[in-house]
């Protein structure tokens, strides 16, 4: 529950949205705040699969792989950086056990037995069911010599080129396809745009100026966006879990190609996986009679 799709095509989700794989301690108290975790009390996972206790609330343990679901939604690499950090984790901990103390309270309030409450639950069973077939239908395409091969079919992805970026996060399309047009004016300069539109909490402190970031370092979309537009280009909006993004390439770095290592091989499979979703879902799709009324 709380999973983002993954057939949205995302390899997912830190400019203050989470959109890097760099996590700060804030993208988890604001991420672990809105998912919801299933607790080891259930009886079906044993404890043996759950890891090691990290905190106990009221006799009930909260086990590693709590974190683990936590997170669920983010990259492995994403993960990783946020299990290995000591005050990342320990922010986690903290809100999955604010977590429990106010649901522990909405149940005894019956607030799980309101419409909307019902409602989310046939949603998140849904969203359970879909990343379950994907899964099943992914997972075994993702062979050692599958990974390789698409390693090779995309080298020119693999390297230590860096590129500065300038962004802007909105929260619908509308909005903005509207400050895109702005962003384009030469008579307006993008980073006051970015001051005052974007959704980005950091906007506010680096003007929607993320910096120099290397090739994986961003959410899938974004990233493919910023590595392929020319240097002084804006363009948009660009679709990401986190909302519509407005890109300003402004610098651009080369690097050296980078061979095949356990690294580049995460990445790759990562990668392998996001083509392989993408395929599955345009045949799944295939004979579907689909219509999309909004404007």
């Amino acid at each position: 529950m709380g999973r983002e799709p993954e057939w949205r095509g995302s390899a997912q989700g830190e400019c203050g949205m989470g959109l890097s794989k760099k996590v700060s301690v804030a993208m988890v108290a604001s991420m672990s705040a809105i998912l919801v975790v299933s607790w080891t009390d259930a009886k079906s996972a044993s404890t043996e699969s759950k890891g090691k206790v990290v905190a106990t609330y009221n006799g009930t343990s909260l086990y590693e792989r709590d974190l683990e679901l936590a997170l669920t939604g983010m990259t492995e690499g994403q993960k990783q950086v946020v299990l290995k950090d000591s005050s990342a984790r320990r922010e986690l901990i903290v809100d999955l056990i604010n977590q429990k103390i106010l649901a522990g309270i909405a149940k005894k309030r019956k607030l799980d037995q309101t419409p909307q409450y019902k409602e989310m639950m046939e949603r998140d069973s849904e969203l359970f069911l879909a990343n379950a077939e994907i899964d099943d239908e992914v997972t075994p395409l993702l062979t050692p010599a599958a990974v390789k091969k698409f390693y090779e079919a995309n080298k020119d992805k693999f390297n230590n080129d860096q590129v500065r970026v300038q962004h802007i996060l909105l929260s619908d399309e509308a909005e903005a396809r509207k400050i895109l047009a702005l962003a384009k004016d030469s008579s307006n300069d993008f980073q006051d745009l970015a001051e005052k539109y974007s959704k980005d909490p950091s906007a506010k402190n680096n003007r929607g100026d993320i910096g120099l970031i290397p090739r994986g370092r961003m959410v899938a979309e974004f990233d493919d966006v910023a590595f392929t537009t020319p240097v002084g280009k804006v363009v948009g909006p660009v679709k990401t879990a986190f909302g519509y993004h407005i890109i300003k390439v402004v610098q651009r770095m080369y690097g050296e190609p980078i061979e095949f290592n356990n690294r580049v091989e995460i990445q790759a499979r990562m990668g392998l996986r996001q083509q392989l979703i993408r395929n599955i879902m345009a045949d799944k799709k295939t004979g579907q009679k689909i219509e999309i009324l909004d404007r």
